[in-house]
């Protein structure tokens, strides 16, 4: 029987992290479906979930006043979604809140994913260092290579 900690386990995000650590993240997270052009979550919402995509495909749109959304990425399996969890309740951020997402995620087709609750993240990684750490280092890791591929979009976009 596949359960949510080893289903988590096995995503690559997580893949090598400690069993004690995932042991821990289970208690965030949950099992979550979309529909075709459901919104994971939209352009000035405060979004406070952090997705690891299972099955399915999400485009990340940009507006333009006048115009229609702009696909500017698609995440497919394996990839991870929304990281403006990290930043509720840190000083420097406005007010320790979460900030707004600044674009849209829809769902393309049948998405499974997992849903983590960023305020609970949050405390598992201020009660657990190493763990704080390893997460972090992670998310960082994505993030760079994620403005790598925007960078190299735009200058094909403008090229």
């Amino acid at each position: 029987m596949e359960t949510l900690e080893r289903s988590l386990r096995e995503h690559p995000f997580l893949r090598d992290l400690p069993e004690e650590h995932v042991r821990l993240l289970v208690g965030c997270a949950k099992n979550t479906r979309f529909a075709p052009g459901d919104l994971l979550f939209r352009e000035g919402e405060d979004e406070a979930t952090f997705y690891l995509l299972r099955t399915g495909t999400v485009a990340l749109e940009v507006h333009h006043p006048g115009r229609a959304a702009h696909c500017i990425e698609t995440l497919g399996p394996g990839d991870v979604l929304g990281v403006s969890w990290i930043f509720g309740g840190t000083p420097g951020t406005a007010g320790g809140q979460v900030p707004p997402v600044t674009l849209d995620a829809r769902a393309r087709d049948n998405v499974l994913a997992f849903s983590l609750d960023g305020a609970c993240l949050r405390e598992k990684m201020d009660k657990d260092d190493r763990l704080g750490h390893l997460l972090t280092r992670r998310l960082l890791e994505r993030v760079y290579v994620r403005l790598a591929r925007m960078r190299l979009t735009a200058l094909d976009l403008y090229g």
